[in-house]
């Protein structure tokens, strides 16, 4: 599959948006439970995330949030626009084209019914 890198123009575009509307207080405690999922856009293959020695460079956005606030991840899925790679629980991971997915995170991250998320 193709990868679909974006423009540096689209990545600062991206970083400015989530900086100007995610600021975020984090809960001062280190235990914490997760019940939902926590989502990473990266501007890599999954071929080269995995072969990547600094995974966070490429990270474009990542979040936290409920266990519905997947469901645009399979509306990806369901249009043909993604491509579910794995599906076992940790990791499900998908693979789309920056021009499907950057779009929907112009605003922070989609909208959805359940808890709150954390946007970094």
């Amino acid at each position: 599959m193709k990868c679909d890198h974006p423009t540096q123009s689209a990545i600062r575009q991206i970083e400015q948006a989530l900086q100007a509307r995610c600021a975020w207080d984090w809960p001062a405690t280190k235990e914490q439970t997760m019940i939902g999922w926590w989502i990473v856009v990266a501007a890599q293959t999954p071929e080269e995330r995995d072969q990547a020695v600094d995974r966070r460079a490429a990270v474009l956005a990542n979040w936290e949030v409920g266990p519905g606030g997947i469901e645009w991840l399979h509306q990806l899925v369901k249009a043909g626009s993604a491509i579910q790679l794995s599906f076992s629980g940790y990791p499900n991971r998908y693979t789309a084209k920056a021009s499907d997915v950057l779009p929907l995170l112009a605003d922070g991250p989609p909208a959805h019914r359940g808890p709150a998320h954390h946007w970094r």
